[in-house]
């Protein structure tokens, strides 16, 4: 298993073994272009200004952080975008960063979930949201979900199967750390990888965890 990561100061890093990466070349991998993700967010989500960066300390307004390792097979983040996605609460801003080996991705998602969202929403109903939104898509189907928690943060774990020329399978989970939302996905050509090792693992590895305070 690889360095573990959390977010800190708007900017995720690992938080052992800190050698495997620096700060500057973390922050042009973040801001590198990369693919669209599969995710489609909860609340609506209609478009994502990648023009316009959020700044730093829009992330910060959750006291405790998603720690995560990555498969040691899976190296360095290959791509990372920041920008904003419209839903119908608001603007929300968001980061991603993703991993690639052999054809398997990783992609981690941060969001800031908007007041509005919060005031009007309880966790089961975003959930639902998020998996309504999903299966707009004809393509992908529903094969199980589940709740759990994670230190007394809400979860759902979503299994999917994008059937088509060549079937992708998902896993996607979303952890909660009020006002954030945690999205952690491992997608897969492979039917059986999801049960493999590497990515049990890697849902095994997630922990959250208070911030450190800013100095």
């Amino acid at each position: 298993m690889g360095a573990v990561w959390a977010w800190y100061s708007g900017t995720r890093r690992p938080v052992f073994r800190p050698g495997d990466v620096t700060r500057s070349t973390l922050m042009k991998w973040m801001y590198s272009p990369c693919l669209l993700s599969m995710i489609t967010t909860l609340a609506g989500a209609l478009a994502l200004a990648a023009d316009e960066q959020p700044p730093e300390d829009a992330f910060e307004r959750s006291g405790f952080a998603l720690t995560f390792a990555i498969p040691d097979s899976f190296g360095k983040p290959v791509g990372g975008n920041r920008g904003y996605l419209q839903t119908d609460g608001g603007r929300a801003p968001i980061e991603d960063m993703k991993w690639e080996h052999d054809g398997d991705t990783i992609l981690i998602r941060w969001m800031v979930v908007p007041d509005r969202v919060w005031q009007f929403k309880t966790t089961d109903q975003m959930f639902a949201d998020a998996k309504n939104n999903m299966l707009i898509d004809k393509a992908l189907k529903l094969v199980s979900e589940r709740d759990y928690k994670i230190n007394n943060s809400p979860a759902h774990s979503f299994v999917f199967v994008h059937e088509g020329g060549k079937p992708q399978y998902q896993r996607m989970d979303y952890i909660f750390t009020k006002p954030d939302l945690n999205v952690v996905m491992y997608t897969s050509s492979s039917k059986t990888a999801l049960d493999d090792p590497v990515c049990q693992e890697l849902f095994e590895s997630l922990s959250i965890k208070p911030k450190a305070p800013k100095k």
